[in-house]
């Protein structure tokens, strides 16, 4: 390969590379605002109503 070639193709493994890395983060900041979103809810529940002390 030439070095034209070899060069763009790594300019494009390095941009692939960086995106899937800033999605990891983007995903990890929405699920962490879920989750946190999940805990407020149940502790504002908690003391309200008996979650989870049901029996079947």
């Amino acid at each position: 390969m030439n070095q034209e070639l070899t060069s763009a193709i790594e300019t494009i493994k390095t941009a692939i590379l960086q995106l899937q890395y800033q999605a990891a983060k983007e995903t990890t900041r929405v699920q962490l605002i879920l989750y946190y979103g999940i805990g407020r809810y149940l502790s504002s529940k908690k003391g309200k109503e008996n979650l989870g002390n049901k029996c079947s």
